[in-house]
């Protein structure tokens, strides 16, 4: 029952990641800079979006499976998200997907900021691997910061 509550939610992410992730630059991407190593690129929103669509392209020195295990690991965030403070999974849904709440630190003139979303994870027959979640609402977790759960937002990681 719970899977069936989120499978659209699940679904509708994965598919818009894949298509954006096939656009290229001659897409509407504008490459912006180029920090670490990381190649970022910018897209407008389609409508009525707040904020550009962001992409990074770089190469870890890493396993797929090794840099997916880190990604899933929400107790090891700190070590590539210094603005991580914690996560706590508020709900499983299958061995793959989760209700996830993500809390960070403030800094400057930024508040903290709280975020809960399903997330998930699918490796696919070319060993190509996606984590990709969306913000949602759940009875166990209410909003914390009402500016931020009214902004809907979708993040993704290929590996």
């Amino acid at each position: 029952m719970l899977r069936q509550r989120y499978q659209r939610l699940i679904d509708e992410s994965v598919e818009g990641f894949l298509k954006l992730v096939a656009e290229t630059e001659r897409n509407g991407w504008e490459k912006i800079s180029v920090e670490k190593g990381v190649q970022i690129f910018r897209k407008p929103p389609p409508p009525p979006g707040l904020m550009p669509i962001i992409k990074g392209i770089g190469i870890v020195n890493a396993s797929p499976i090794t840099v997916l295990s880190l990604l899933l690991d929400i107790t090891r965030k700190k070590e590539y998200d210094e603005m991580f403070n914690k996560g706590v999974v508020i709900e499983r849904i299958d061995p793959q997907t989760i209700i996830l709440h993500q809390m960070y630190i403030g800094f400057a003139f930024v508040s903290p900021r709280d975020f809960l979303s399903t997330s998930t994870w699918r490796v696919f027959p070319d060993g190509t691997a996606l984590i990709c979640g969306r913000s949602i609402t759940h009875d166990k977790c209410p909003p914390v910061c009402l500016l931020m759960s009214f902004f809907p937002y979708i993040h993704s990681r290929i590996i």
